[in-house]
């Protein structure tokens, strides 16, 4: 690759046997490719798309709420590795991305209960007011609660790691 051209954002997410018990970009890949008529496909491969065009730093997490419940409330988080938070969304036929900085974050507050392994919750706060929030009884179907409740653990480690909390 020249330096002249940014760096494919999918060439470095890591595959989903690294990160077993996990959603992975490599999921959301596999979705988009297989689910060719379903609506929630379509708006898949449109937010990767987009989000390939604007992500230029590789990707350590990924996390599609409303996948499994209600495509037209598609969103798709990334967290960089540089800590950003990317949250892509079809609106009104356009997909709208917001990156979200590490250091704007000012509270993580995660909830999960020990005897219910596939549910967990994070809600991330930042300096503006805005609070992004993750939640596994409600952003999958009941088939994909064990693997979302994984990876909001792990995004909350990571948030923890790239805010020194």
């Amino acid at each position: 690759m020249s330096p002249f051209q940014p760096p494919r954002l999918f060439a470095r997410a890591r595959p989903s046997k690294e990160r077993p018990g996990m959603v992975s970009m490599e999921d959301l890949k596999a979705y988009a490719s297989h689910a060719l008529e379903a609506p929630a496909g379509e708006a898949v491969r449109r937010v990767l798309a987009v989000l390939e065009d604007v992500c230029q730093e590789p990707v350590q997490f990924a996390y599609a709420r409303n996948l499994f419940v209600d495509a037209s409330a598609l969103e798709v988080v990334l967290m960089t590795a540089r800590g950003h938070l990317l949250v892509a969304a079809v609106q009104a036929g356009r997909v709208r991305v917001r990156r979200l900085p590490a250091r704007e974050i000012v509270e993580t507050v995660y909830e999960a209960a020990p005897a219910e392994k596939d549910l967990a919750r994070l809600r991330v706060g930042f300096r503006d007011g805005q609070a992004l929030v993750l939640d596994s009884a409600t952003d999958c179907n009941e088939h994909w609660r064990f693997k979302y409740a994984n990876s909001i653990r792990a995004l909350a480690r990571m948030l923890a790691a790239a805010t020194g909390g």
